[in-house]
């Protein structure tokens, strides 16, 4: 039984009183471990930092796909901060692993940054879960800073970068489109923006993240 005036958190689907109370939201959140499952077997044709880099980055994205599933499916009580913290956490990565690479920081640096960035991270959300989105938005300006940064070391890979640009804009117009307070919001339909958004911005991540490996061949995160 679904009750159309009880609403997702700003992402339109109605809540559902089952198992699942989000079910198109909850599905399509395992896009990002799907995406995060292709980056762990990429790892296997990979080596040294690189390959550090692509098994933690497939590990959080695998992460974020769990957390958001939790957060729109069966919602226990921690659902909503391992959904805010588990993709802040993969978007930080990103922020270290440019900049690392960039100015060849060393690998025990470039844990302790990360692990100490996600301590922190979780700790703003925990005290306060409300900042969930501008924390996401000062994440994102850090990660294009840092792309900037790292453009200006080794140039851009045309072809890729702009293929994750444009699977961005789209996945960011779904967004939009998909929130409960948005023109095209409709709680019954099974064609959730909201879902669309989740898919496309797991495909970003794996392809910005594949686009910027040959920027950070030579750091990792990992400490051996």
């Amino acid at each position: 039984m679904t009750s159309l005036a009880q609403l997702g958190t700003g992402d339109c689907e109605a809540i559902h009183q089952e198992w699942l109370k989000q079910p198109v939201n909850a599905w399509s959140s395992l896009a990002f471990a799907v995406v995060g499952l292709a980056v762990l077997a990429s790892a296997r044709s990979a080596s040294g930092a690189d390959r550090t880099n692509r098994v933690v980055f497939g590990l959080l994205l695998s992460a974020t796909g769990i957390g958001s599933f939790l957060f729109h499916g069966p919602q226990p009580d921690t659902a909503h901060f391992l959904h805010d913290l588990t993709l802040v956490a993969a978007l930080w990565f990103l922020v270290v692993v440019n900049t690392a690479g960039a100015f060849s920081a060393n690998r025990q640096t470039a844990a302790a940054v990360f692990l100490g960035g996600v301590a922190v991270l979780a700790l703003g959300l925990l005290i306060s879960p409300g900042i969930s989105n501008a924390l996401v938005g000062i994440v994102i300006i850090l990660l294009i800073a840092s792309n900037v940064v790292t453009w200006t070391h080794t140039g851009p890979i045309r072809l890729w970068h702009a293929m994750a640009i444009g699977v961005l804009i789209a996945a960011v117009a779904l967004n939009l489109a998909g929130r409960t307070d948005s023109p095209w919001c409709d709680p019954s339909t099974l064609l959730q923006a909201h879902a669309g958004w989740h898919v496309l911005a797991a495909v970003f991540l794996g392809l910005y993240f594949m686009a910027s490996a040959s920027t950070r061949s030579g750091i990792g995160v990992g400490m051996s």
